[in-house]
């Protein structure tokens, strides 16, 4: 009698029982079925038990509200135990997640665009500089650098 009970009331979506307390119900409930039966039907009841389970989760994850926020409803079906109804309702009042720009370009976050665009004096192309005046700015920095002055023969 009490299986069967159960089974009504699983049957009607109140509740979502474990499998151990279908398997091994608590001692204060007086089980009118035989030992050899009572196996089978809890082995029923929790397939019943899953197959409601898997039809909340399809549910969920197909609904329109799931629609631009699929990591939410996953997360949602497989590990919360809210209704359909109440899983909708979480995804619908959520924001929709935005997808990244898509461009060959690299990301503001990467350093060397950010520097870029702090520094633009530093990334302005210059025409490269004669041999000559490269080792003048070299001598040059060379004697700051050091003190000393550095002539010329």
């Amino acid at each position: 009698m009490f299986l069967s009970t159960l089974q009504k009331i699983i049957n009607a979506g109140l509740i979502y029982p474990s499998r151990a307390f279908l398997i091994a119900p608590s001692a204060s409930h007086a089980i009118e079925e035989t030992s050899a039966e009572q196996p089978v039907e809890a082995e029923a009841t929790y397939a019943a038990e899953r197959a409601l389970e898997k039809q909340r989760i399809r549910a969920i994850m197909t609904c329109a509200a799931a629609s631009g926020r699929e990591k939410l409803a996953q997360y949602l079906a497989v590990n919360t135990e809210l209704t359909q109804s109440e899983a909708q309702a979480v995804l619908s009042a959520s924001p929709r997640a935005v997808a990244p720009k898509e461009s060959g370009k690299a990301t503001a976050n990467n350093f060397f665009e950010q520097h870029r665009a702090e520094n633009p004096e530093l990334w302005n192309p210059q025409p490269p500089l004669s041999v000559a005046e490269t080792i003048a700015r070299m001598t040059h920095a060379y004697a700051v650098a050091t003190g000393t002055e550095v002539t010329r023969k």
